[in-house]
């Protein structure tokens, strides 16, 4: 065993990555109350004997519901991250669905993360900068759909989330920060 100092960016899965283990070998060894929230500069028992770990990268990957099995099989091991691309939000908040169940399971299967991805994409299949207007103006628009995102991730088990908000607006630069 050794010990790793928590750095800003850090997260349990990421560790777990790097060292070879799991969260849960990771909670259980540092009996953590809250795996969600780490702290700069916590001091974490790792497994391992002291030798160098080499730094890896975070690689994320977008991915069509339509990907094969075999291009999943072949490419799984070298994500850090798995986005279904993608759940397109509504001008009312809703977010429309798509065929990701398969995606989720092959990603955790796959020690990777699923993120859920959430677009600005128009019912034309465009990035929209009216529909993202709308989605970074409107308080009640965004109350609905923080409270479907919540939902899906919920439901389907989600890792995290991605907002992947295009051809935002020059005058939506302030609401799209906060």
């Amino acid at each position: 065993m050794q010990i790793y100092v928590v750095k800003a960016g850090d997260s349990l899965y990421a560790l777990a990555r790097r060292y070879g283990t799991t969260v849960e070998e990771l909670v259980r060894l540092n009996q953590i109350a809250d795996p969600s929230r780490l702290v700069i500069g916590q001091s974490l028992v790792v497994p391992g004997g002291g030798e160098e770990v080499r730094e890896q990268i975070e690689v994320n990957a977008y991915v069509y519901p339509t990907v094969t099995d075999a291009v999943l099989a072949e490419t799984m091991p070298y994500f850090t991250t798995l986005c279904p691309f993608s759940h397109s939000a509504t001008a009312e908040g809703e977010l429309r669905p798509i065929q990701d169940e398969r995606l989720i399971r092959a990603a955790y299967a796959g020690q990777t993360a699923p993120l859920l991805t959430v677009t600005n994409l128009g019912e034309t299949g465009g990035f929209s900068s009216d529909l993202a207007h709308t989605l970074l103006t409107d308080e009640g628009v965004q109350a609905r759909l923080l409270d479907n995102i919540v939902a899906l991730v919920r439901e389907k088990d989600y890792y995290g989330l991605n907002i992947n908000f295009e051809y935002i607006y020059p005058f939506d630069r302030d609401s799209y920060s906060a």
